[in-house]
């Protein structure tokens, strides 16, 4: 959780304790600063990884496959969207203290129950993962996405919502700043290309900040998606209409080869 020591702290304390040590036993500075210069230069290493979420082959929606380079599935209205989609994660090894759920959520539906958690909490480094779908389609035509996401929260909601576990009413939703919902073309583009997003969060967070708007600290967010396109269904009328004509073309060349006029097998007749 983020409230715990960061590594800045940890390095701090590790040249404060050396400074104490310096001044109680000479001799052996070079060697206690030698020491806590390497922990530090450690630490400051694994702090600097970025975190990341890119999509893995061999998810399967709907018996469509998952594409990595174009993650798109096709559905009819209100279909059920069930299968896996397989992901890897890249987690900075600086927050294996903290909680880290990983899930999905649709961009349909109410956006404050549609979060899905999939892990409570992942593990630091890089690792594969294989998340369960369970959805079902929106009714109305029209393009959607299902974004996937982790992040140093406690819950999936916090996640999605974009807010510090932290921050008072957590989770907030409808501020604007919402995975998936409140994202522009940029955002959904860098999540796919990146593997993270930079976007505003709830709250007051200091270690991997790179930026500040008000309440709102700017972050690099690790997240990808996969795009679902709702088809619309084939109208009855045009379906009556196809097949009028498909029955007049038969009737045409039946009547052709028998010798037959054309008038004749549908019907018509001219003026007596």
């Amino acid at each position: 959780m983020k409230n715990q020591t960061s590594p800045k702290d940890h390095v701090s304390s590790h040249f404060q304790l050396a400074s104490a040590i310096r001044k109680q036993h000479p001799r052996i500075r070079g060697l206690v600063f030698g020491i806590c210069a390497f922990v530090a230069a450690g630490i400051s290493a694994s702090a600097a990884v970025q975190s990341t979420l890119f999509l893995e082959p061999g998810g399967v929606l709907d018996g469509q496959s998952i594409s990595t380079s174009s993650p798109l599935i096709t559905v009819d209205p209100g279909q059920a969207i069930t299968g896996t989609v397989n992901v890897q994660t890249t987690v900075d090894p600086s927050y294996s203290y903290a909680v880290t759920p990983l899930g999905y959520t649709v961009t349909w539906g109410d956006r404050t129950t549609q979060p899905v958690l999939s892990f409570v909490s992942i593990s630091t480094g890089v690792n594969d993962y294989s998340l369960s779908i369970n959805k079902t389609a929106p009714t109305t035509p029209g393009t959607y996405y299902i974004p996937i996401a982790f992040s140093y929260e406690i819950t999936i909601a916090q996640v999605m919502s974009a807010t510090w576990w932290n921050a008072p009413n957590s989770p907030v939703w409808n501020d604007g700043n919402d995975l998936g919902w409140d994202w522009t073309s940029a955002q959904y583009q860098s999540a796919h290309q990146n593997g993270y997003e930079t976007q505003p969060v709830l709250g007051s967070i200091s270690q991997d900040a790179v930026g500040q708007s008000g309440a709102y600290t700017i972050l690099n967010q690790p997240a990808t998606w996969v795009e679902v396109e709702v088809v619309p269904e084939p109208s009855s009328l045009a379906l009556t209409v196809f097949g009028g004509a498909l029955l007049l073309a038969f009737l045409y060349e039946t009547g052709k080869m028998a010798g037959i006029p054309f008038r004749r097998l549908v019907g018509l007749r001219g003026r007596s």
